[in-house]
């Protein structure tokens, strides 16, 4: 009777694995949501297909610059503030969880500016404004800096 049990268990544990897995392919491959299936476990399986997501033939990185007295912007190392490996920082950076959020983007990155002058005062560094924007060059077999120089960078000032 106990095998019966632990078979059946292990049964609806499988299932519930595979339509969760097919609830995150029919979402990442067709945007479609599977009805009946809970969107934590859809959205958990689509954030696990991570690599299969998009492609992209660049690289993009977001910079932030802080103006001084003088007029002149100097970058700030956002290091000690995403000390995350470089895919991480990326992601948190893009500030994913707003942008599916539903939530005005423009503004968080607002906030996102104004938290970083902040933080970069506590550590005695005092900046006019702080500018954010996001670096974008070509990927390239060489390595991940390889092109990040002109005339290969773009700049795209998102606040």
């Amino acid at each position: 009777m106990l095998s019966i049990t632990k078979n059946r268990l292990q049964h609806l544990v499988i299932m519930i694995y595979l339509i969760m897995t097919v609830a995150g392919f029919s979402y990442t491959l067709f945007r479609v949501w599977i009805p009946g299936v809970p969107r934590k476990l859809a959205i958990f399986s689509y954030g696990m297909m991570a690599p299969y997501q998009t492609y992209r033939t660049f690289n993009e990185e977001l910079i932030a610059e802080g103006r001084t007295s003088e007029g002149d912007w100097e970058r700030i190392n956002l290091d000690p503030y995403l000390p995350f490996i470089r895919g991480e920082k990326a992601h948190r950076s893009y500030l994913v969880s707003f942008r599916y959020g539903g939530h005005d983007i423009d503004t968080k990155y607002e906030e996102y500016a104004q938290k970083l002058k902040n933080l970069e005062a506590d550590r005695g560094r005092e900046w006019e404004r702080v500018r954010l924007t996001l670096e974008k060059w070509w990927m390239s077999p060489t390595g991940y800096e390889y092109l990040r120089r002109e005339p290969f960078l773009t700049h795209n000032n998102v606040f």
